[in-house]
């Protein structure tokens, strides 16, 4: 890594350097940690375009505190929920909270464990299902104030997508029921959401990538 950083280091444009903290496309992009993604050619951004958060699952309930910050004090005024097909943490579903339970029993004090514990395990298995849930999670959450009364000139935008790894594509999701309307958490009952093959499948593809849904 040392090797391959001298000769990023030596090579690289002078400018870079220059470029404030405030991305200069006001994104932030949550996306998941899986090595076949690569944010920079995948999703069109260059060096200070962009807040790119990136967590196991995509999830935008982990990446509160850095929607907070990049929102209230970064500039960004548009959120990019990106969550992805054939995701390795749909293998925890059903699995996972024991595991996390035997890892973190109740004598053990470990800061962020009740958290991982905790975690609503059926978002993993559907993509489409899991942005729509962190759609509202950030469009809805107090502290992040997508929308708020007080300032009218505060309008946090969240668009969601689903990426494909084989095809490097990105489905545009849009939110449609909240979930708490929805029979099964992360499903919607429109029927027109596109199957994952393997046993993903479910969430529902925008016609277009507007204001539309979001993630987790």
């Amino acid at each position: 890594m040392l090797a391959a950083n001298s000769q990023y280091a030596a090579s690289r444009p002078a400018d870079i350097g220059q470029l404030g903290m405030i991305p200069s496309k006001q994104y932030l992009i949550v996306t998941c940690i899986d090595a076949r993604i690569d944010p920079v050619a995948a999703f069109g951004i260059s060096p200070g375009d962009a807040h790119v958060i990136r967590n196991a699952g995509g999830s935008a309930v982990a990446a509160l505190r850095d929607i907070i910050v990049s929102t209230h004090f970064l500039g960004v005024k548009e959120v990019f929920i990106i969550k992805h097909r054939d995701c390795a943490m749909k293998a925890l579903n059903g699995a996972g909270k024991p595991i996390f339970q035997q890892l973190y029993p109740e004598k053990i004090v470990c800061p962020g464990a009740s958290s991982i514990i905790d975690m609503p395990w059926y978002d993993f298995q559907c993509p489409y299902g899991a942005v729509r849930q962190d759609w509202f999670f950030v469009q809805n959450h107090p502290a992040i104030r997508a929308q708020d009364p007080t300032n009218p000139g505060r309008n946090i935008v969240i668009h969601g997508f689903v990426y494909d790894p084989a095809t490097g594509k990105l489905d545009p999701v849009e939110p449609r029921l909240p979930p708490s309307q929805n029979p099964i958490p992360g499903y919607q009952p429109n029927g027109d959401d596109p199957v994952e093959s393997g046993g993903d499948g479910g969430g529902g593809g925008g016609s277009n990538g507007g204001g539309g849904g979001g993630g987790g």
